[in-house]
């Protein structure tokens, strides 16, 4: 409290700068320390002096006005942190459709068209994999620094949850906005300094376009979001929205909701496709192949099923799922002295899991199945995408005993420098090139070429899409170890297997072990249904 009678002089010119005899001053208080200042200047009333009641008056008040300039603050802090992604601070799901719609009410007499676009990030769920996810939450932060840095300065940029992004912004129709999405893609596409290592990001991404997809927030983010999954489906980097796409989405939603329930129930079910030894003419294997018959849908492609079992976190129970049953059927048939081999495909995201070898040796125990008699196969892609990450798993199944093949070999990365320090067993030549060795002189040379490398490095070689007798003796010159294809057998389920072993095999003498007999073609055949 400042009187101007007893003031010195520094408070006197305070004083005269507001006109005042007399001042009350206290201060706004926070947990923080001092946020604001309160003063009451020349008392008025029956008396003309301020009191000591008064002070304490003040600073009651002062006390209330803090709390609630703090209560204030705090609303807009939680009303920022509702409407904004913690991680990223850039506006979240809720925000941005908030936006959306401010933008096509403000924008609606305006030519032109309001772009939303999803970005999803390919990357991520392996770098919380395999780095953990303080590692992934690092690319988050460095992809939106790239979205924000590269998108167009009226561009609305947000996180969607996850791994998407989305970005909104004015575009002149559905070219413009796909030029423009181009060079997003292209922008965070880019290898990130992560934990130290250097990860290599790509981007696929969904748009739909306001007013003419929809003139509602929720249906355009959802009608991106369709685009997004169906340019996953397609391996399209850029993909716009079609009507067409709603009935695919819904089947696709159910597909994805009921597939756990399909695996109890038996719609998905395995059938194989038997592997002939070409020296020996023995059933040296079978190839296990996923199947769904879905009572409403009839038989789902697994092009299908696969993808989105990927995408929903369902990849790896499918996988054990594939993996029980044909051990299972595998264990039938040694109880029937009967040895024949079973091979399971595996998901590039399976070779992710670190845990997946302990998983496979526990089934392995439980089924009481040889490891010996178990071959996974995985194709170049999914090994060359990211060594680092698959080739400890593959260096753990394989000390497991099990026996690993390169699927599709000749069709992905080249990988020839790699595959001497991939710890596989065989490889199977891609049907595209087996197909057409009668009539194409250089898918006969790439096959000739293929099977010298493979046997040069140890392995074995296994040709896929055998349709013909001129394909398998074309084969036999070239001295490849095993054909596969309709000329054996198409795909048959367990029974029908049992009855087509019956009828074209005899059994061979005892193996070494007493791990059952392995059983021999006894007539060539053409095609065998």
């Amino acid at each position: 409290m400042f009187r101007a009678r007893v003031a010195a002089d520094p408070e006197r010119e305070a004083l005269a700068l507001r006109r005042a005899a007399e001042v009350i001053g206290v201060p706004l208080s926070s947990a923080s320390g001092v946020i604001g200042y309160m003063e009451v200047c020349d008392r008025r009333g029956d008396r003309l002096d301020f009191s000591e009641d008064d002070v304490r008056l003040l600073e009651s008040l002062a006390t209330h006005v803090s709390a609630a300039s703090q209560n204030v603050q705090l609303l807009g802090e939680l009303r920022y942190d509702a409407s904004h992604d913690r991680l990223t601070r850039l506006p979240n799901r809720l925000r941005l459709a908030e936006v959306i719609d401010e933008l096509l009410e403000t924008e609606s007499a305006s030519p032109g068209e309001l772009a939303v676009v999803v970005i999803d990030l390919n990357s991520l769920k392996e770098v919380n994999d395999t780095l953990g996810h303080d590692a992934g939450d690092q690319l988050l932060t460095a992809a939106a620094a790239m979205l924000v840095e590269h998108a167009p300065q009226e561009a609305t940029i947000g996180r969607m949850g996850g791994d998407e992004f989305a970005v909104l912004m004015p575009v002149g129709d559905l070219e413009d906005a796909e030029a423009q999405a181009a060079v997003l893609r292209e922008a965070i596409s880019v290898p990130y300094d992560v934990a130290g290592v250097t990860v290599e990001v790509s981007a696929t991404i969904g748009l739909a376009l306001g007013p003419s997809h929809s003139t509602s927030a929720a249906s355009l983010l959802q009608r991106a979001d369709v685009a997004l999954y169906a340019g996953h489906s397609a391996g399209q980097p850029v993909t716009s929205y079609q009507p067409a796409m709603d009935q695919s989405s819904l089947r696709r939603l159910h597909l994805g909701t009921q597939l756990r329930e399909a695996m109890l129930s038996g719609q998905v079910f395995v059938v194989f496709q038997p592997l002939i030894d070409v020296g020996s003419n023995s059933v040296r294997s079978v190839e296990t192949l996923v199947r769904w018959q879905h009572p409403r849908y009839g038989a789902v492609s697994p092009d299908d099923f696969i993808p989105l079992a990927e995408r929903i976190g369902m990849i790896n129970p499918l996988t054990m799922h594939v993996l029980r049953l044909a051990l299972q059927q595998c264990r039938k048939w040694l109880d029937r002295d009967i040895r024949i081999e079973v091979a399971v495909n595996l998901s590039p995201r399976t070779l992710s899991d670190a845990s997946f070898a302990e998983s496979v040796e526990r089934i392995l125990r439980d089924q009481r199945v040889p490891p010996e008699l178990l071959t996974f196969e995985i194709t170049e892609s999914s090994v060359m995408a990211d060594p680092a990450t698959a080739l400890p798993v593959l260096h753990a199944l394989h000390g497991l005993g099990v026996k690993l093949s390169i699927d599709d070999f000749g069709t992905g990365y080249s990988s020839l420098a790699y595959l001497s320090r991939l710890p596989v067993d065989e490889v199977k030549i891609d049907k595209a090139f087996i197909q057409n060795m009668g009539t194409e002189i250089n898918d006969s040379s790439i096959t000739k070429a293929i099977i010298d490398l493979a046997h040069g490095l140890g392995l074995t070689v296994v040709a896929e899409g055998v349709e013909d007798e001129l394909t398998r003796d074309l084969l036999t010159g070239m001295g490849c170890d095993t054909i596969q294809g309709y000329l054996v057998s198409r795909p048959l389920p367990g029974a029908r297997l049992d009855r087509w072993l019956a009828v074209r095999t005899a059994s061979g003498p005892p193996e070494p072990g007493g791990r059952g007999r392995r059983v021999f073609i006894t007539a060539r055949s053409s095609v065998i249904g």
